[in-house]
């Protein structure tokens, strides 16, 4: 039947099938551990892990330091896996919505095409009466439900404000048709010449699909900014981290440094004594001054 659209619920692209044409049809489209037999029990609180060394269980408290990058490695993972889901969840979205934009030009350039030999060829046009109107939600727009020759449905895309639809009603349009008039059949395809040269964006279900898919585009570049952004976050972090470590390393190293010119450690049994002193308060043992700065304080 002639149809200007190809919906089966009427003036829509998406609920008909096929190339995007009508076709007979009247629309368009726990485990315990002991380390041994004094033990009874270890702490298995989150801050400590366990190693078997020779079948003996030993507790490891983890170091602030280890918790941290810990946490913080926690964080980036599950920082990276939700930006990279709802990138892959919105770029499904795209490509639906991208397919449906496709549907709607190729829709648009084939009635357009029909439209063009209507107005050269007036025996590929007819006229048909307005009978009815719906709305249609996705487009925000109505379209109307026309009868040729009191024999064939067809209906228009959802192109038609409230009051242009209402001023429709009851009354005849110009029709182009996809076959001769007098060849007229169930299967002729239709649409209303004021389609002709109109602009796509007039057609609601156009514009709407139209937009979800500009937005999608937003969405997708947005999300993959933010994958970039926090790999670079942590990547600057990291540098940041290895450079603080390296300092407090450098520092206690320093510090370490100070405190061997400061004391003398006995050969003996290992305490650390003033260089004040020479004997060791531990085990009364002597002090050998072999180094050079021992050796030149002893000259003084």
């Amino acid at each position: 039947m002639p149809s200007g659209s190809h919906s089966t619920s009427g003036g829509s692209h998406f609920n008909g099938g096929g190339s995007g044409r009508s076709s007979g049809s009247s629309s368009h489209s726990s485990s315990n551990y002991s380390s041994s037999s004094n033990s009874s029990s270890h702490d298995y609180s989150p801050s400590h892990y366990y190693g078997n060394y020779g079948g003996v269980y030993y507790a490891h408290t983890l170091t602030s330091e280890q918790k941290r990058r810990i946490g913080l490695s926690m964080l980036y993972t599950v920082l990276l896996l939700t930006f990279t889901i709802l990138l892959v969840v919105f770029s499904v979205f795209l490509g639906k919505h991208s397919q449906m934009v496709a549907k709607c030009e190729i829709d648009y350039a084939y009635y357009q095409a029909m439209c063009e030999k209507a107005y050269n060829n007036p025996e590929y046009q007819t006229t048909a009466r307005i009978y009815d109107m719906f709305y249609n939600s996705l487009a925000k727009k109505y379209y109307v439900v026309y009868k040729i020759n009191n024999k064939y449905n067809g209906e228009t895309f959802a192109i038609y404000t409230l009051e242009e639809a209402n001023s429709l009603l009851n009354t005849n349009i110009p029709l182009a048709i996809n076959c001769p008039f007098d060849e007229l059949n169930s299967e002729t395809d239709s649409v209303p010449m004021d389609y002709y040269k109109m602009n796509p964006t007039k057609n609601g279900e156009y514009k709407a699909v139209l937009a979800s898919r500009n937005k999608d585009i937003v969405l997708v570049i947005l999300f993959a900014l933010c994958i970039a952004g926090s790999i670079t976050m942590i990547v600057f972090i990291e540098k940041k981290l290895k450079k603080s470590k390296s300092k407090v390393l450098a520092s206690v190293s320093t510090s370490a440094e100070s405190e061997v010119e400061k004391n003398w450690s006995c050969e003996f049994c290992g305490t650390l004594i003033p260089n004040t002193t020479n004997k060791c308060s531990s085990c009364g043992a002597t002090r050998k001054k072999t180094n050079k700065q021992d050796k030149n304080k002893e000259n003084n």
